[in-house]
């Protein structure tokens, strides 16, 4: 029987969570090809970003909703997902430690700005071998056949479950499970950068989420989506400095590496305060938004 507004008039009827979720993955794997293509076209570090967003984002809807999906198909899937990330790992390292080096020594003088040009120059070689590398994996056959199997697991009929239960209510249940993780990991009081990195996968997960299923329209959304990128933007360039602080240790005794340091340690201070703050911000939201309820 359709469901009926206050006014009498039907409304139409709610999609199932098997129909709403088939959808969208077909979308976010729609969106994986486009980023794929664009990658092929030109290996720049938007499209190396751009990749690995899609893809993260995508097995973020799948790792979500695992409990809709075919146990075996979801594996193999969200398999290839992790494969094509790790491929670009390294580049997208390299791209982060030449940005990292930019942005941290813009007044650097003398002796120590001679050897830094040279550390930004060695950088920018192994970047460049990293492309070499990328663009040989491309041409190969084993590449090819992993997009096919993307695009083949997104389409197929079996991959998600049959189920009655509305996408909705699949929805509620996802999220509340997803914050109350996110609440219990964000108690952590340390600054040990892996567990940090960890959180920071719970809040990027939870965001996507956000944007992918709830109405952009509804402001609590929205605010809680601003406060989760600001902390994960945080938290991102707090590993990107803890990976610029590991890749710099063969340089160690270079006066650039020491005045990096420095500037290293202040960039990561300021970085920690700012977690602290938005932090403290999206845990108001939280419980305005119970209170409200």
């Amino acid at each position: 029987m359709p469901r009926r507004r206050a006014d009498g008039r039907s409304l139409a009827p709610e999609l199932t969570a098997t129909t709403a979720l088939h959808a969208s993955i077909l979308h976010q794997q729609e969106l994986l090809d486009k980023a794929l293509l664009r990658l092929s076209r030109a290996i720049t570090p938007k499209a190396v970003h751009g990749t690995r967003t899609a893809a993260r984002r995508l097995r973020a809807m799948l790792c979500a909703f695992r409990r809709a999906l075919n146990h075996t198909a979801f594996r193999q899937y969200v398999a290839a997902l992790q494969q094509l990330a790790h491929d670009l790992d390294a580049l997208r390292e390299a791209d982060v430690t030449q940005h990292m080096l930019v942005n941290l020594s813009p007044d650097h003088r003398g002796q120590g700005r001679v050897q830094l040009e040279g550390l930004k120059a060695k950088f920018a070689q192994s970047r460049t071998r990293e492309v070499g590398d990328l663009r040989s994996a491309m041409g190969t056959e084993g590449w090819s056949a992993r997009r096919v199997k993307l695009r083949d697991a997104a389409s197929s009929r079996t991959l998600v479950i049959e189920t009655q239960e509305s996408m909705s209510s699949m929805t509620r249940r996802v999220l509340t499970r997803r914050r109350r993780r996110l609440r219990a990991a964000l108690g952590y009081r340390g600054q040990r950068p892996r567990r940090l990195h960890k959180i920071r996968l719970k809040i990027k997960t939870l965001r996507y989420l956000l944007e992918q299923c709830e109405s952009a329209g509804c402001r609590t959304v929205r605010a809680e989506v601003k406060q989760l990128r600001e902390l994960q933007d945080c938290l991102g360039d707090l590993h990107d400095v803890w990976c610029l602080r590991r890749s710099l240790r063969r340089y160690r005794r270079q006066r650039a590496t020491n005045e990096l340091s420095t500037d290293i340690e202040t960039r990561r201070t300021e970085l920690i305060h700012s977690f602290h703050k938005h932090r403290r911000a999206l845990r108001r939201l939280w419980r305005a938004a119970r209170n409200a309820k």
